[in-house]
């Protein structure tokens, strides 16, 4: 199993990431000093759909109805949009959920709860 060391980082009003991986070992899913996304939960909705609860306290913060998340899942991923179904500002969270059909879906689809995103960029829309 690989080796993960996290550092909190102090919070930051304007940045609004909790977390900068110094050092990821675990099926290269980070890169040393990139800042990531925890996905705290993950539920199975059906066959092709899942849920998925992502610790982002900017977006938690900021979002409305109706507005959508950039999600690219590790590095060098596709870009892939998708629909804020909750958000929870206490806890920093916001609450995904996501057919898997394409590739970026489908790198989502193999991460489980623990492990990172690469990038949530949002509230948008």
């Amino acid at each position: 199993m690989g080796k993960v060391v996290i550092y909190l980082l102090e919070w930051n009003e304007n940045v609004g990431v909790p977390y900068e991986i110094t050092e990821v070992d675990k099926e290269n899913r980070a890169i040393k000093g990139a800042i990531m996304y925890k996905i705290l939960a993950k539920q199975k909705k059906s066959e092709l759909v899942d849920e998925i609860q992502v610790e982002a306290p900017f977006v938690a913060a900021r979002c409305r109805p109706g507005q959508f998340v950039i999600v690219i899942p590790k590095k060098d991923g596709e870009r892939v949009p998708l629909t804020i179904v909750d958000a929870n500002p206490e806890t920093g969270s916001i609450t995904l959920i996501y057919q898997v059909v394409g590739r970026s879906t489908q790198e989502l689809a193999k991460l489980s709860a623990g492990d990172f995103i690469q990038e949530v960029a949002g509230p948008m829309g």
